[in-house]
């Protein structure tokens, strides 16, 4: 042990056939070598700020209060014994390289400010919280595993050579892995417990790597322009994507038929569905819809596709009116949102419907849409009428007779809310305000049902 103002050592050397166990702290400014035996940190923190090397007979043991901390320069490599391969905390601020030269669990907090914690083909756990900087990250390796069984939110990067794993696991309770950097995994991904959220990076699995797990509760969350992108064999059964946003889960089923190609596919999803596809107005608030778009992408753009897709929502994603019984995938082509035919949406465990399409040839955004909304037969529409049309300043509304509608809303022809008004329930004849309309089509929506197409002109035709 050493005093408490006294505790530091320019070099330290251990040979010693057995075990060297720490009964206080100790910085190490210079030079740290184990050459044989173990350096016993008995609970006790240790401090690294020059060189640090372990032969393979030798090494540290660590327990869950013990914390390391490396702030020299260069690169250094250590491994733990075998009883002894934890620590409560690690902290990484070195300018070079840290290589495992064995596995590791840290128990508590494993924050890396500079440098690069190199995994080396070993596996590290980490069982608390996990922070990387902007310039430093975990360089991995297909051999390499990372598992992560904290609580709250942690982020998680790679360096840009070393941005792949062999394995992945997560199971963080209470929050979710924020990815900083583009990742690829070889082997597999599990997804137990908590979000993996892309931001702006995609997560890519590898040819003959497995996905297991993924439910609403542990999904890859989509927040930014990140996908999700696996692997789809011409032929083979559809391939699941657990994928979401903050707002909830949206998976998806791709399968990619015989007269396809072998292809990676990309699917990412967005809060909202709008008129441009991924640009202009949210249309959800005008348009019966599940309330968000599921852009899909194959990174290679030549690649030959026939794609069946299957999109999973729940009931509170549906907005607007819209029917499940009258629903289709819409797909966004040429400027436009397109029409297929209405099916009914298939129930699924959990409170999930879902509805498919077959033969998608071309990919870009995508919607879950009903041509008809929740309770509107062609028959309640005949009822309706509106005249004079076109209209100048101000559209009559006739309604059936005990109709209960509280509020008409104008939606112009790129889906546009342009203003709602105020009905008087139980009244038949209603009129509309125009006035403030530039000329052009509209349509008029009672209650968010789209009833009836009119046109808005200068002048009194």
């Amino acid at each position: 042990g050493f005093t408490a103002n006294g505790n530091i050592l320019g070099d330290l050397m251990i040979g010693q056939t057995g075990n060297v166990s720490l009964n206080s702290g100790l910085t190490v400014e210079s030079n740290l070598e184990i050459t044989e035996g173990s350096l016993v940190l008995n609970g006790n923190d240790l401090t690294i700020n020059g060189s640090l090397s372990t032969s393979a007979n030798a090494g540290i043991t660590g327990d869950v209060n013990a914390g390391l901390e490396l702030n020299g320069s260069g690169n250094v490599s250590f491994g733990f014994t075998a009883n002894g391969n934890i620590l409560g905390d690690l902290m990484i601020g070195q300018t070079g390289n840290v290589t495992l030269n064995s596995g590791l669990t840290v128990e508590t907090d494993l924050e890396i400010t500079e440098g690069a914690l190199v995994l080396n083909g070993n596996d590290l756990t980490i069982n608390g919280s996990l922070s990387t900087s902007a310039n430093a990250g975990i360089t991995g390796d297909v051999n390499a595993g990372l598992e992560l069984n904290g609580s709250g939110n942690v982020s998680l990067g790679f360096t840009s050579n070393g941005n792949i794993l062999g394995d992945l696991t997560v199971s963080q309770t209470g929050g979710g892995v924020n990815l900083n950097s583009q990742l690829l995994i070889d082997n597999s991904l599990t997804l137990g417990q908590g979000n993996l959220v892309l931001s702006d990076f995609d997560l890519t699995l590898g040819l003959n790597a497995s996905l297991e797990g993924g439910n609403n509760t542990s999904y890859v969350e989509t927040n930014g322009t990140g996908e999700l992108r696996l692997f789809l064999e011409a032929g083979s059964e559809g391939v699941f994507f657990p994928t979401g946003t903050a707002q909830g889960y949206f998976p998806a089923v791709i399968h990619q038929s015989l007269d396809g190609d072998n292809n990676f596919i990309g699917v990412n999803l967005a809060s909202g569905v709008f008129a441009e596809g991924t640009t202009g107005v949210d249309i959800t608030g005008s348009t019966p819809l599940v309330n968000h778009t599921w852009n899909i992408s194959a990174p290679n753009k030549s690649a030959l596709l026939d794609l069946d897709f299957q999109f999973f929502w729940n009931a509170d994603a549906e907005v607007s009116g819209f029917n499940r019984n009258m629903c289709h995938i819409s797909h966004f082509v040429d400027g436009n949102w397109d029409t297929y035919q209405d099916d009914t949406a298939a129930a699924e465990a959990n409170g999930f419907f879902s509805i498919k399409r077959q033969g998608i040839n071309s990919l870009s955004p995508f919607r879950v849409t009903s041509s008809q909304a929740l309770g509107t037969s062609n028959a309640v529409l005949d009822e309706i009428k509106v005249y004079p049309n076109p209209a100048l300043n101000y559209l009559n509304l006739k309604l059936p007779k005990g109709s209960q509608a509280t509020f008409a809303r104008i939606i112009d022809s790129k889906g546009a809310s342009m203003g709602m008004q105020k009905l008087s329930v139980g009244s038949t004849d209603q009129k509309i305000d125009l006035s403030q309309l530039q000329p052009g089509m509209y349509f008029l929506k009672i209650d968010g049902v789209t009833t009836k197409r009119f046109v808005k002109v200068e002048m009194e035709p």
